[in-house]
């Protein structure tokens, strides 16, 4: 029988509620289940590479940033992996339109659909969805673990309303596959994903599989437009001189000042910030309808 290792974050929104009735059904369709629940990030990756070489099948449950701490470990181990949402977002779920409820999760497994998606790495840093410059590290950084788990979605508004108030702009050198730009920008994100920050739409267009990353900042302006801006990130639709875009697999950002860098609600490094595409890293289950 193939044998599935089952790797749980205790730690994410909805820790280990269902995963039992998960690791049941597994089995019931065949799979030999060896379940972690590790304390730490750095535990999760020594489990996954004690056990790598042992299982077939890699299953983790958590949110974004457990996929955002395993994501180099998972595409060393070379194995299929499932995708359990038991997180605050869970955007990396909903790009591939992995449903929420584990059961149904589990389902997608065992129906056996695989499709290699890419990763990104910022400075050499692991990440799925998007990495932010600006406003969007400044709400990773307000938002609580109690808010998230209290709030859910609704705790990251609460933290961009907080954040806004106290958000600084900045100047950022970009160069995007060798063109050079200069821009005065209050966010910005890089893109690799379709969603990010708790289902803000970075592109309609975008995919995790399409090889390249989707970037977009917004410009400074007066507090009478941030309402509508506002709902523009919501809905990736970033309105007129208030934004910019572009797209690139290899992007380098150079800010003055220098600043943090956050993907996937992980603080992951600062500016100057080298960002590259890392294609068809990992093969993951999905539903029938997306592979």
């Amino acid at each position: 029988m193939p044998s599935l290792l089952l790797l749980v974050n205790r730690h994410s929104r909805y820790g280990e509620a269902g995963v039992d009735g998960v690791a049941k059904r597994l089995s019931s369709h065949g799979f030999t289940v060896q379940q972690v629940t590790p304390d730490t990030p750095a535990e999760g990756v020594l489990l996954l590479r004690r056990y790598c070489a042992m299982a077939d099948v890699i299953v983790v449950g958590g949110g974004d940033g457990t996929f955002n701490q395993l994501g180099a470990a998972l595409a060393r181990c070379g194995r299929p992996v499932g995708i359990l949402p038991l997180g605050t977002a869970n955007d990396l779920a909903h790009s591939l339109n992995i449903p929420n409820d584990p059961d149904e999760a589990a389902e997608v497994i065992v129906r056996g659909i695989k499709k290699r998606i890419d990763y990104g790495e910022a400075n050499g840093v692991a990440f799925f969805n998007a990495a932010n410059v600006g406003l969007g590290t400044s709400v990773d950084l307000e938002l609580t673990t109690r808010e998230k788990r209290r709030w859910g979605v609704i705790g990251y508004l609460r933290a961009l309303r907080r954040a806004w108030k106290r958000n600084q702009p900045f100047v950022a050198e970009i160069v995007c596959d060798g063109r050079q730009r200069r821009e005065h920008l209050m966010h910005l994100v890089v893109g690799n994903g379709r969603r990010h920050g708790g289902g803000i739409l970075i592109q309609e267009e975008a995919d995790v599989a399409d090889g390249i990353f989707h970037l977009y900042g917004i410009r400074p302006q007066p507090w009478w437009r941030l309402p509508r801006t506002a709902t523009g990130i919501w809905r990736g639709a970033q309105p007129g001189s208030a934004a910019m875009r572009d797209d690139g697999r290899e992007i380098r950002i150079t800010t003055s000042p220098p600043l943090p860098v956050a993907a996937d609600g992980e603080l992951i490094t600062h500016t100057p910030t080298l960002f590259r595409v890392v294609p068809e890293a990992i093969e993951v289950f999905v539903p029938e309808a997306d592979s």
